[in-house]
């Protein structure tokens, strides 16, 4: 049997962190790790824990998540309540493999979104394009 498809959440709002936590949980096939709230506690625990998949909220306290992503060697996913499409644009230029629309009310659609597969499935366009 293959292993879980490990996912680290980097969310600042514990609460949102929580809910993005315990949807991925209820994914088969993918196990969500302890979420950090801070771009420094992501890098020690991307560094030590190895993660298959990042999901990157974009406002942290210490550092833009945009600016945290070109340090990165994982797949990642940025969740963004922001909507403007510079962010989206540069998200994009450093690496981020889907946009994930992140709300108080909406969870992290992983299976749609990312795959069952743990490729990641390029399914986006940015406005205007």
């Amino acid at each position: 049997m293959p292993e879980d498809f490990r996912v680290l959440i980097v969310d600042d709002d514990f609460h949102v962190a929580k809910l993005h936590a315990a949807y991925v949980d209820s994914v088969a096939g993918f196990l969500a790790l302890a979420p950090v709230g801070s771009a420094s506690l992501a890098l020690q625990a991307i560094h030590s824990l190895r993660p298959d998949l990042v999901l990157l909220d974009v406002y942290l306290p210490d550092a833009s998540g945009l600016d945290l992503l070109q340090q990165l060697d994982v797949d990642t996913m940025i969740l963004r309540a922001a909507s403007d499409t510079g962010s989206l644009r540069k998200a994009f230029r450093h690496g981020a493999t889907v946009p994930v629309l992140a709300g108080r009310r909406r969870a992290v659609d992983i299976q749609l979104r990312y795959g069952t597969t743990g490729r990641p499935e390029h399914r986006y366009s940015l406005p205007g394009q």
